[in-house]
């Protein structure tokens, strides 16, 4: 199975671990690692007060870790001898070294500062040299000194005011609606206590809707958490453009709206998919993105609650969350179900419960061929990148499934270890394209959100592609769209029928 697909961790996913944070690439650019076993404090304001590593448990390994990428390739003995057990299972030793091989020259690397949180953990700030842009490197210990966790984390930046900057917008969305947004929970009466936030996006109607204040990218806890990861003021993340106000009147003028869920990759916030979903509800449709607790994020309600995240280090546990994500999946369409039944309300005999899709990013693309074979009332599916697994795999789906890949994939069997050959020859109706030039996090606000960093930083070393952040976001709306009227409003769709001159960067498969 493919490990980029299934793990995506946070918004900002790094495949890279160790080799910047030691060397001359900037893999540190993203604040979490995604295959690391331990994680640094969830909110940090570092004062790197000294260039001097002390002579510390965590110190000792940090300096090294510095020494040993000078000198490769690092021996397994020694890698046995200061790693642990746990971290070489999901790291190990040849693609330690491989990747402090790829990594440049690790004799430039200089110590801007140092932050000693407890002696069992360590924070570097470092200079990569030849004109790299700096970063934070984060390390723990467990108690026989062996390092338990590495993770790379962005070097804090300043106030985009304060650099001359105005705020980071998302892409305009393509459709000719205004947009709405509000936050709603469902609730599961088979399953006593759980909750789910949803964030529900949808046309509204011109007027004092279409007038309302525009909505903070995210609520208070979450955009200090997409702060801390970014490592930017929390001020510029909830300035974000989300091109939505709050609520307003649905606009049903074309009929009844017809229903997408989504569903996020995993340890994802519901935010990250703002642009897509806007731009979904700016064509008419009513979007339902489903946050998912008890997963590797803290999920934030909307009378300001928050369920803490629950670690998922392998990939055992993250194909044990397919089952729970299929279930809010069902609960949520069950309490759009009743809104649209009620006598009154804003949703009342709005919403058109016959034409529902399940669309979903990573492990949320999982949830939706998981979803659709066990509910009918789901009409077609998209997943967005992810891979599959479990029962669908071999007997696929009945209904109109779209898969979107990025640009990782070479040869037709590189998608063998994803599941998506078996799937689509068992399926009824699959079309199957690949965004060249994209990555992983393309197909998530990402793209746009780096714009809260330097311009310097690498993208692919945050699981982006080549491919320009607007382009990206025109070529997945033109496809999700078309397979979307297509499949739920059964308008003909012809860029749905094979390569297309307006998106060369569109291979059929």
């Amino acid at each position: 199975m493919r490990t980029a697909r299934t793990y995506v961790g946070a918004g900002l996913v790094t495949v890279a671990l160790l080799g910047a944070a030691c060397a001359g690439d900037n893999t540190a650019s993203g604040p979490r690692a995604e295959r690391s076993t331990t994680s640094a404090p969830a909110t940090w304001n570092p004062t790197y007060i000294s260039t001097s590593i002390p002579d510390s448990p965590a110190g000792r390994q940090l300096r090294w870790m510095l020494d040993a990428a000078k000198k490769l390739p690092i021996p397994v003995p020694e890698l046995t001898k200061h790693f642990t057990a746990e971290f070489l299972t999901q790291f190990p030793p040849d693609q330690l070294n491989a990747l402090l091989a790829g990594s440049g020259d690790a004799s430039a690397v200089r110590v801007l500062g140092v932050l000693v949180a407890t002696p069992s953990s360590i924070e570097a700030a470092l200079d990569p040299g030849a004109g790299q842009a700096r970063q934070v490197l984060a390390l723990t210990v467990d108690g026989e000194g062996r390092i338990a966790g590495v993770l790379g984390k962005l070097f804090p930046v300043g106030p985009r005011a304060g650099r001359g900057l105005g705020p980071v917008s998302l892409p305009n969305p393509t459709g000719l609606s205004p947009v709405g947004t509000e936050t709603i929970v469902a609730n599961d009466a088979a399953r006593p206590g759980r909750r789910i936030p949803v964030q529900l996006w949808y046309p509204v109607t011109r007027g004092k809707g279409a007038k309302a204040r525009p909505v903070p990218y995210a609520l208070p806890a979450t955009a200090t958490r997409l702060a801390g990861d970014f490592a930017v003021p929390v001020a510029d993340v909830v300035a974000v453009r989300t091109n939505a106000t709050a609520s307003g009147t649905p606009d049903a003028s074309r009929g009844r709206l017809p229903i997408v869920l989504f569903s996020p990759g995993a340890g994802v916030n519901r935010p990250l998919y703002s642009g897509l979903s806007a731009d979904l509800a700016s064509h008419g449709y009513l979007v339902a993105v489903i946050e998912h607790p008890g997963e590797g994020q803290a999920v934030e309600f909307p009378d300001g609650s928050v369920t803490p995240p629950v670690a998922v280090t392998d990939e055992a546990g993250i194909m044990a969350l397919l089952p729970t994500r299929v279930a809010d999946a069902r609960s949520v369409l069950d309490l759009l179900e009743r809104m649209d039944a009620r006598p009154k309300g804003r949703f009342s005999r709005a919403l058109d419960l016959g034409r529902v899709a399940f669309t979903g990013h990573s492990l949320g693309g999982a949830a939706a061929a998981a979803a659709m074979r066990l509910d009918p009332r789901i009409r077609a599916g998209v997943n967005l990148d992810g891979s599959l697994f479990g029962d669908v795999v071999t007997t696929g789906v009945d209904r109109p499934f779209l898969l979107v890949s990025s640009g990782r994939l070479e040869e037709p069997g590189d998608a063998g270890d994803d599941g998506w050959a078996p799937f689509a020859n068992a399926s009824a109706n699959v079309l199957w394209i690949q965004v060249n030039g994209a990555g992983h996090m393309d197909f998530s606000d990402l793209p746009a959100l780096m714009a809260l960093r330097p311009a310097n930083e690498p993208r692919e070393l945050v699981g982006l592609g080549t491919i320009a952040p607007q382009r990206s976001f025109a070529v997945q709306s033109a496809y999700v769209v078309a397979f979307l009227d297509r499949h739920l409003r059964g308008e003909p769709q012809a860029l749905l029928d094979g390569p297309s001159a307006s998106y060369p960067e569109v291979t059929f498969r």
